[in-house]
């Protein structure tokens, strides 16, 4: 059966290690298709069932395997079956080291696509954000004229109705419609105010939300690929 043999330790030990079950089925169909089937040659194989076996078996499988590459039709699946492999020495250490240093760079790109992945979506909640409060932003100016509007219409027909009146009694008349005048102004200044104040709220946010943003992006930049 297949040898692994260590050249450090003069090959004074091995590893066994079974032939697949497509080599079983080459030796089968070259060997054994008239005593057997494939399924109990297989079995017979794997469960040691005859002494010697797998010794005959890699055997066998390089006679059969010589034989069909000089008629040209060894199968090609078969091509990275082997019967006996000599490791130099110090090989299976650099084969384990590299194997490590593979498997620690694996787990540090996994790490880096997780963490990547993450920083990618807060990125996008903040970008959404933005935009959120600019709508909003948007609305509340939209509401804001359409309230002034709203009011400068009602006031305009108050005082048109005041001025209707104000043979009857002037003195009141211009009492009155002065008061309207400072109810428009004084409701235009405080809409003019809250529209001051939430943008300049909002540009704060903004740049503050943009630092971070930045910030996100250079983290994820320096991740590993």
């Amino acid at each position: 059966m297949p040898k692994i043999l260590k050249e450090a330790d003069n090959f004074s030990s091995f590893t066994w290690k079974d032939l697949p079950p497509e080599a079983l089925l080459f030796i089968h169909e070259h060997y054994f298709s008239k005593e057997m089937t494939a399924e109990e040659y297989i079995a017979a194989y794997f469960g040691n069932i005859v002494s010697g076996i797998k010794h005959e078996a890699d055997r066998l499988f390089e006679e059969a395997k010589q034989d069909a590459l000089e008629r040209g039709n060894f199968p090609d699946e078969l091509l990275e079956v082997w019967t006996k492999k000599i490791i130099p020495k110090d090989a299976e250490e650099k084969s384990s080291s590299s194997f490590s240093k593979a498997h620690s760079k694996s787990v540090v790109r996994d790490q880096s696509e997780v963490k990547r992945a993450n920083l990618s979506q807060q990125i996008q909640q903040k970008e959404d954000q933005m935009d959120e409060v600019s709508h909003l932003n948007r609305k509340f100016e939209e509401e804001t004229d359409e309230f002034l509007s709203a009011t400068r219409s009602c006031l305009s027909q108050a005082e048109e109705l005041l001025s209707q009146s104000a043979h009857y009694n002037p003195q009141k008349t211009l009492h009155d419609q002065s008061l309207l005048m400072d109810v428009q102004q004084h409701l235009e200044s405080l809409s003019h105010q809250q529209m001051d104040l939430l943008e300049s709220n909002s540009r704060k946010l903004r740049v503050k939300t943009e630092d971070e943003i930045d910030q996100l992006y250079q983290e994820r930049n320096k991740l590993v690929w």
